[in-house]
């Protein structure tokens, strides 16, 4: 079975590690200046800076539970799983340690941004010539997903199905579960 290495914010999460770090960041004002300077040394700078500035705990963020149910399962089948995330580095080992799944984590590191083709690229040298698994949730991930054998779509990355190559199989998908109207009313 490929490794599958998993996407964090908007897979994982339901949202965005940097924007719940964000969110308390504002109650912190004399932090500001830190992630404001380091915000002109590029996204990766910031993201970290943002990440020191406050206390995110990996307990409290919005889990898509049905998914890490169904990693839980690979993992128990012998499966390696990889957190792969542009997130930084501080918060993704948080988050890896909490949920105990990961064999190993790729992440943001306050020089470089794991996104897009950074992470396409680390995730290929990661996997060095063996065939991969990725699951991801939007647009830049199409960039990975035409690079592996599976994928799994997760949420927003649903729509995003008919861009995938032909030759990469879709493993599993986890559509957004949202309340409709009728069923409010």
């Amino acid at each position: 079975m490929s490794p599958l290495y998993v996407d964090l914010d908007g897979s994982l999460l339901r949202g965005d590690s940097l924007h719940e770090a964000c969110i308390r960041l504002l109650l912190k004002p004399a932090r500001w200046i830190k992630a404001l300077r380091a915000l002109f040394r590029g996204k990766a700078a910031f993201k970290q800076a943002v990440m020191e500035s406050v206390e995110l705990s990996a307990s409290s963020l919005p889990y898509r539970q049905d998914f890490i149910d169904w990693l839980k399962q690979q993992k128990a089948n012998g499966r390696k799983l990889i957190l792969a995330t542009g997130a930084d580095r501080e918060i993704a080992n948080r988050i890896s340690a909490h949920l105990n799944l990961f064999d190993d984590v790729l992440a943001s590191d306050g020089q470089t941004n794991l996104t897009g083709t950074n992470k396409c690229t680390a995730i290929k040298a990661h996997a060095g010539s063996r065939p991969f698994a990725y699951a991801g949730n939007g647009a830049i991930d199409l960039l990975v997903w035409n690079e592996c054998e599976s994928a799994v779509l997760v949420g927003s990355g649903l729509k995003y199905r008919e861009k995938i190559r032909p030759s990469v199989k879709i493993e599993q998908s986890f559509p957004d579960k949202v309340n409709h109207w009728s069923k409010i009313i």
